[in-house]
């Protein structure tokens, strides 16, 4: 059951990669999440933990934007990804499906309403269009995300 679920969620991450109208680092929702996690006290905590990371990680943090033909950015991000759910998986799984459920459930309805996108009617308020007060390119996007996998990393 446990190979099936990971299967899943990774099959979720790639979909999710492959979605032109989402950008965000998968990578760094589910760094940050697992680090809260660490102060949770059972699993609605967990999922709180991870949805609110990610609901001020893009309120606040505009990361790379996304091109799409940047296939080492996207490799980079979803490698990353899969060695922290490998790693955290059982421990952390409700502080990871908080940390990705926004972008989940805001894909799903662009895909089914392309319009929503380009008229910025996201479900969520933090992935409305605003201007966030702190803005990445690629190379702090990259050294943040590496950065936030440091510290999770189990040797």
């Amino acid at each position: 059951m446990r190979k099936v679920t990971m299967m899943s969620l990774m099959m979720i991450l790639i979909f999710l990669s492959s979605v032109p109208a989402v950008a965000f680092t998968t990578s760094q929702h589910i760094s940050t999440a697992i680090l809260l996690d660490r102060y949770a006290e059972n699993n609605l905590q967990s999922f709180i933990l991870g949805f609110g990371s990610h609901a001020i990680i893009d309120w606040y943090v505009e990361d790379y934007k996304i091109n799409y033909n940047d296939k080492g950015y996207i490799a980079f991000d979803g490698i990353l990804s899969a060695i922290l759910l490998k790693q955290h998986w059982q421990e952390h799984k409700w502080a990871i499906v908080g940390s990705i459920a926004p972008d989940i459930i805001d894909a799903i309805l662009v895909l089914q309403d392309e319009q929503r996108w380009n008229e910025g009617k996201h479900l969520f308020p933090f992935h409305r269009p605003h201007r966030q007060p702190i803005r990445l390119n690629r190379n702090e996007t990259v050294g943040l995300s590496v950065l936030l996998f440091s510290f999770n990393l189990k040797f």
